[in-house]
């Protein structure tokens, strides 16, 4: 059950080799730039502390220091475990909701040079495991931004956005916000490295848009909604961007729309689960998207709330000819296996994809 991994290795942006699993559960995270300072910084206080605190305090010290490198995850991670991959097969659906109106094939995107959600190898097992057990699509995994060229875009019928968070970038003294193609390699390049860069880039995005537009799929997870927030048509097409969330705990997850067809899996009935929940932003409207999961228990967000208390955890929209899915969860590989979670992943996959025909009318002009 393992899917191919085209792109991986190719051009400037190639991220190495994935590492053996049972060697990098040990493993320190690689020491580079900020980072490496930090564990630098640190060796060298200890070795101080070494000098003047009882055998005690250097302990706590070791301790502290310890659990502050193992905060950042080695990265890129490694492969997603057969036996862990083995038990979301297990609870996946049998069969897909709709006969795929011909061969289809997603590339799911999971570069992210800020915040590295752990969950990334697990959603892309998941997302591999519902294609091959539904023969609903074939998928390919890459982190290489080369893969936004136009002939190999040409390829795919949808492009997924695995917990794809940007990172700021400075250049001529502009700051570029959530980068995802350019980042953080465009800030250690010479100026003519940079032009190159800023053009293939520049490239890569039309490419992006033109795809999306022009009638192909565009999903989002997780925190998809955290990149490109200096370039206004990934928040148009995806509907919203990230703005905060609270702690992860548990939450109630509301039907929007408890008849609407992507929402089958659920039998009618809110549901509660472990979450990191999100709360987006601009151009978040239900204008534009069919809202169809929100969060039922608000008042976790009362130390960031919206003003208009409507927090959208999943929806779909269509943009030009293309089709939209997103979905904030998840943030934890449990979630991955939970049958009802997998129904819902796969009919809003099959509905970007366009073989799963739904209704996207907007929310706001739905009610009306």
């Amino acid at each position: 059950m393992s899917g191919s991994n085209a792109g991986r290795g190719e051009g400037r942006f190639r991220m190495g080799r994935m590492p053996n699993p049972k060697l990098a559960a040990g493993r320190p995270s690689p020491a580079k730039g900020e980072w490496g300072r930090l564990q630098g910084d640190l060796s060298m206080n200890i070795r101080r502390l070494a000098i003047r605190v009882p055998a005690a305090v250097l302990l706590a010290a070791l301790i502290c220091s310890a659990s502050l490198l193992a905060a950042e995850p080695a990265w890129p991670p490694p492969p997603y475990p057969e036996a862990e991959k083995q038990k979301i097969w297990e609870v996946a659906p049998e069969k897909a909701a709709a006969a795929p109106r011909k061969a289809r094939k997603v590339l799911v995107f999971w570069r992210t040079p800020g915040f590295k959600h752990t969950v990334i190898p697990c959603t892309n097992a998941a997302i591999e495991v519902l294609g091959q057990k539904t023969k609903a699509w074939e998928t390919v995994l890459s982190d290489d931004p080369a893969m936004f060229e136009a002939d190999k875009l040409a390829e795919f019928d949808a492009v997924i956005m695995n917990s794809t968070c940007g990172k700021n970038v400075k250049v001529d003294g502009k700051e570029l916000v959530r980068e995802i193609f350019i980042a953080p390699e465009i800030e250690k390049m010479t100026p003519d490295e940079q032009k190159a860069l800023l053009e293939k880039d520049a490239r890569w995005k039309r490419n992006f848009e033109a795809f999306v537009r022009s009638g192909k799929g565009l999903v989002g997870f997780h925190g998809a909604t955290g990149a490109f927030f200096s370039w206004p048509p990934y928040g148009e097409m995806l509907g919203a961007l990230f703005k905060t969330h609270p702690k992860p705990q548990q939450a109630t997850i509301r039907l929007d729309d408890p008849a609407h067809p992507l929402l089958s899996a659920f039998g009618g009935r809110n549901f509660e689960m472990k979450e990191e929940v999100y709360v987006v932003d601009k151009p978040y409207s239900r204008e534009t998207l069919r809202v169809l999961l929100t969060l039922g228990n608000t008042e976790m967000m009362d130390k960031t709330p919206r003003p208009d208390r409507d927090y959208a955890l999943a929806w779909i929209k269509t943009y030009g000819e293309g089709r939209v899915f997103y979905c904030a969860f998840s943030h934890f590989d449990e979630n991955f296996r939970n049958p009802a979670l997998l129904k819902f992943y796969l009919d809003g996959i099959q509905y970007a994809l366009g073989d799963l025909d739904v209704d996207a009318t907007p929310s706001a002009r739905k009610a009306k």
